[in-house]
């Protein structure tokens, strides 16, 4: 389907198949930028289902997914509206629920929050973690979360068609992969 990307023997990224595999037909979110007397200054819209958290200010504390939704969903830019000279402000919208979202957090090592919660016009839906997507060694392993919470271990360089039961996701630290490896994706389900 994706030859000419994700060519055989060649490395690919999270980041790469996110932008391929996690494409919805109607816009997921817009960026807005304007001003505090509605001069519309730039509209972003995205199709790609997926989220990438990023520090906000200077907080020395790592903040949760959930808490970077609420930070960044409308922020004040150090910046002045073109037209008036008002302060302008950053606003990010999500305008669609799908059934699968992805939040990539190799660059921000944001750990997962069991749920998240997405505001989605008048409407809060929550979405519970299903998956994370470790990366080390250079290849990918994962665990699944299943609907009691469990999670289960995959490698299949190790484990070929098996998964490994690593205990409760209350109970056990999702921060730190088996063998070192780092969290690059966590995957989301919408809750029905």
């Amino acid at each position: 389907m994706y030859s000419n990307v994700f060519v055989f023997g060649q490395n690919t990224s999270v980041e790469a198949i996110v932008s391929k595999l996690f494409v919805s037909s109607t816009v997921f979110n817009k960026l807005i930028v304007e001003c505090s007397n509605l001069h519309n200054i730039s509209v972003i819209e995205s199709f790609n289902c997926s989220i990438i958290p990023s520090r906000n200010g200077n907080t020395s504390k790592q903040q949760t997914i959930q808490e970077y939704l609420d930070v960044s969903s409308n922020k004040t830019l150090k910046q002045r509206c073109t037209y008036c000279y008002a302060p302008v402000y950053k606003k990010d919208l999500f305008e669609s629920a799908p059934p699968l979202l992805a939040v990539l957090v190799s660059s921000s090592n944001t750990p997962a929050d069991p749920h998240i919660k997405l505001q989605i016009h008048s409407q809060k839906l929550r979405y519970n973690l299903q998956g994370i997507v470790y990366f080390g060694h250079t290849h990918f392993t994962a665990q699944y979360i299943d609907n009691k919470h469990n999670a289960w271990f995959h490698d299949g360089l190790t484990l070929e068609c098996n998964a490994k039961y690593e205990g409760n996701i209350h109970e056990i630290d999702l921060a730190d992969g088996p063998n070192d490896q780092i969290p690059e994706l966590y995957i989301y389900t919408i809750q029905m």
